[in-house]
Parts: structure tokens; C-alpha cells; sequence
């Protein structure tokens, strides 16, 4: 069991508030319905000569009241332009709603590559 799967195993099946990203910091948060938290997703590897974004194409209100059943990740592709090389991986939050899809690029100089996403809870 990798560490995201232990830190999020206690979250299963608790129902969601809301799912939210924040294009500006490049955050995924996870609300819960009893607003005593949430769960932040980013990728925080951070190298020089780079550019980190996160996107997705799914509406999240729909996933509002739905459980939170698992966190996956995915791996993306490698698509090389000019002198620039742009990785994709996926993240999936699976929920009893069906899965939101969120893409997380990264696009860098070909000297450095990687993802590191990681999870941390905030109380509110």
C-alpha cells in the first residue's frame, strides 16, 4: 500500500461537499459534508526550467453528496515539441457518483521529469 493510499484510507466513504481545483495554485481540494476538513491533492515536485498545471474537463458540482471511494493515479504520456517535452499523468477521484478525471502536465526543458503528488488534510 503506497503512502496516498494509507493517508487517504480513513476519508473512504465519507461524503463530499465539494470538489474544487484552484488553477492559480494548482490544488485539488476535497470537501467533506461535515466541514470539519478537507483534503488538498497537488503535485509538488518543483524543478528549474518548468511548468506545472492542472486541468480537468469534468463538472464537478455533479459530484456533490457522492462518497469518496479511492484516489488513483494514472500514468500519462510523453509528447516531445521543439526542445520541450510535456508529461501528463492522470488523477482520479473515484467516487459512488462515477470518477473525476484531472490531468496534471508538466512541462520542462527534458533535463528533469517526475511527478510527486501529495495529500495533506486541513481542518477547518
Amino acid at each position: 500500500m503506497t503512502n496516498l493510499e494509507q493517508s487517504i484510507k480513513r476519508y473512504y466513504e465519507k461524503p463530499l461537499n465539494s470538489i474544487y481545483l484552484d488553477k492559480e495554485k494548482n490544488k485539488i481540494y476535497l470537501h467533506f459534508t461535515d466541514l470539519s476538513n478537507a483534503l488538498i491533492l497537488e503535485d509538488d515536485l518543483s524543478q528549474c526550467c518548468e511548468t506545472r498545471y492542472i486541468t480537468t474537463d469534468d463538472d464537478l458540482a455533479y459530484y456533490s453528496g457522492s462518497m469518496l471511494l479511492d484516489i488513483q493515479i494514472q500514468v500519462g504520456s510523453v509528447v516531445e515539441i521543439e526542445d520541450k517535452k510535456h508529461e501528463s499523468q492522470f488523477l482520479k477521484v473515484i467516487t459512488s457518483k462515477g470518477t473525476v478525471t484531472f490531468t496534471t502536465h508538466y512541462v520542462n526543458n527534458g533535463y528533469y521529469s517526475g511527478f510527486t503528488v501529495i495529500l495533506s488534510g486541513v481542518e477547518l
